[in-house]
């Protein structure tokens, strides 16, 4: 059986790092990104036989369950997921971070990886 890899967060530094690094283990790589870069770009370029870019603001539950959605479409049998995608980090003290910050935090970091699971 082939290995299939789902990357979420796979045009940050640490998604293109691993795909660079792995990309050889697998037959093909899911890469869910943002947003695009010139990097994410350059390896898109590189490997455009083996990577399928999926794009989704996983900040927005309707666009994770669209993600899923389309995910289910291409027919494909996950064999990994690596799962890297958070939001922009901040330096602010405990005590003065809102709850509506954390709520986001979750949505990207937990929810968006379960979404299918909590829906059953």
């Amino acid at each position: 059986m082939d290995k299939i890899v789902l990357i979420t967060g796979a045009s940050s530094d640490l998604g293109i790092s691993f795909i660079q690094e792995n990309i050889a283990e697998y037959a093909r790589v899911v890469a869910h990104y943002n947003h695009r870069n010139e990097a994410f770009e350059a390896l898109l370029d590189a490997h455009k036989d083996k990577i399928l870019p999926m794009q989704a603001d996983f900040s927005k539950r309707e666009e994770v369950e669209r993600f899923v959605q389309e995910l289910k479409e291409e027919k494909l049998t996950l064999t990994h997921i690596v799962h890297l995608v958070s939001l922009p980090a901040k330096s602010i003290r405990f005590h003065k971070s809102e709850v509506d910050e954390y709520e986001a935090m979750m949505q990207v970091s937990f929810y968006s990886i379960v979404e299918e699971k909590l829906k059953r």
